[in-house]
């Protein structure tokens, strides 16, 4: 019997610095979301004001192409319009943002219903779109189910670097020149607040 109450006395102990260690993780990982979330809000303003000014730039380029389209040059053409110009499209693509570890939640499994039943109800068959996957995690979860990923990036910081975002852009408008897809869509988990996020895939090229 004292054996037992030692027993029942050390799991008790053992229970309550458990019960510190998960409080002390979840007061870090709660300061991290509150400063995480400042500057989603603060990168939001600034994304918008970005898109306004992007959107305007390529209408105005669009307008000098209709006026003086017949006298510009094939490469003047090229390097003027080739992003901004609506063709047929034969393949789409999609840059899908995903993680390359767990303890997410449900941001990696969200992502890959919501992926997996756009593709199903947008295409018959894999001939029809090309996929990028930042992070491994939702790849690997896709192939299991026969949807091939052409390219994955792995390791992406949270907070990439100009360098790590310009190779990407650069590896995403070298596949659209080249003919690998003919319209893009970023597909993420939008951030609502901590317990909610809503799939969004935005078009970005054309």
């Amino acid at each position: 019997m004292a054996a037992s109450l030692i027993d029942i006395k050390k799991r008790i102990k053992s229970t309550q610095k458990t019960s510190q260690i998960t409080n002390a993780m979840h007061m870090v990982s709660a300061s991290k979301l509150a400063r995480a979330e400042q500057k989603v809000k603060k990168y939001q303003i600034y994304a918008n004001k970005i898109r306004e000014i992007v959107t305007h730039i390529a209408g105005q380029q669009l307008s000098v192409i209709e006026e003086k389209g017949q006298n510009l040059n094939r490469e003047q053409l090229i390097d003027f319009h080739d992003l901004l110009i609506e063709r047929k499209v034969e393949r789409t693509g999609y840059l899908i943002i995903s993680t390359d570890k767990g303890l997410a939640g449900s941001y990696n499994s969200s992502i890959f219903k919501s992926t997996r039943l756009m593709i199903q109800q947008d295409h018959e068959s894999t001939e029809e779109y090309t996929i990028i996957s930042i992070g491994e995690t939702l790849a690997h979860d896709l192939q299991k189910h026969d949807i091939p990923v052409e390219h994955i990036v792995p390791d992406l910081s949270d907070q990439p670097s100009f360098e790590d975002v310009r190779g990407l852009v650069s590896l995403i408008i070298e596949y659209y020149r080249n003919g690998e897809f003919d319209e893009l869509y970023v597909c993420y988990n939008h951030h609502i607040n901590a317990i909610s996020s809503e799939f969004r895939a935005e078009k970005m090229l054309p």
